[in-house]
């Protein structure tokens, strides 16, 4: 590492991306060492891309955005395309986008999933921040929150992870751009993990109760998504006309008659 670290940490609005940001650039100027923290969000600040451009130095920041990153953290899949370019021969990948899962195994909220991002990017940190200096920061940040015992074993969690749990490259996203297919002899039924939201109207408008939410797929933000029951379902499509982000396809196959 250089004297000068360049941080990149992607996602989505609404996953604290920014937070990340602000504890590390603090936990720096506590430290008495230079730190830059610049914003960058897209066109909705919850569901647009969020992404933070952040430095930490020994000596002055000549200027604030970089080309290439030391590290890049991503926590969302939508936001890979927007980060590739920044990616060098020496970037440092923390590819947290699946990372919701191993919290819910822990029973810790997807909501400190940037929490336990910072816990992971704290271990690539330690030639200018210790991990109390960290902690310290997290305690001023986020104390007074409800939550803030889960975060805190959300942060200890990620200095845990290994290279299985965060991947250090991003080709592991593309899994979650699958759709994950249902199907029987009647009903081809689609879902697309990168597009639900996890609101549930597909649930409630379903008239043979055939969806719930499921205890192992999650969608965009981490939340439930439904699953199907083919048993029940009949193919009506009124989840698909139901949901407003288009993350279900049904289609009812023919049968085939027999002459």
């Amino acid at each position: 590492m250089s004297e000068n670290l360049k941080i990149l940490i992607a996602g989505e609005g609404g996953q604290g991306v920014q937070t990340i940001a602000e504890i590390i650039a603090k936990a720096a100027f506590v430290g008495k060492l230079e730190s830059l923290h610049i914003p960058n969000f897209g066109v909705e600040q919850r569901g647009g891309v969020s992404l933070a451009f952040l430095q930490i130095s020994k000596s002055p920041i000549p200027y604030p955005k970089f080309l290439k990153a030391d590290i890049l953290a991503v926590l969302a899949s939508r936001a890979v395309g927007r980060v590739e370019k920044y990616v060098g021969r020496q970037t440092k990948i923390i590819n947290a986008i699946h990372l919701d899962t191993l919290l819910l195994e822990r029973k810790i909220q997807t909501t400190s999933l940037n929490i336990a991002v910072l816990g992971n990017l704290a271990k690539f940190l330690s030639q200018f921040l210790s991990i109390e200096a960290l902690e310290e920061q997290l305690h001023v940040k986020l104390a007074d929150k409800p939550n803030y015992n889960e975060n805190l074993n959300a942060f200890h969690l990620g200095q845990l992870l290994t290279e299985k749990d965060a991947p250090s490259h991003l080709g592991y996203y593309k899994r979650y751009l699958k759709p994950l297919v249902s199907q029987n002899n009647h009903i081809f039924f689609a879902r697309f993990p990168y597009l639900c939201k996890g609101c549930g109207l597909c649930i409630e408008r379903c008239p043979k109760n055939a969806l719930s939410f499921s205890k192992v797929d999650l969608g965009v933000y981490g939340t439930p998504m439904p699953q199907v029951d083919l048993d029940k379902c009949i193919g009506c499509k009124i989840c698909q006309i139901t949901c407003p982000d288009c993350a279900i396809k049904v289609v009812k196959k023919q049968k085939i008659k027999k002459n």
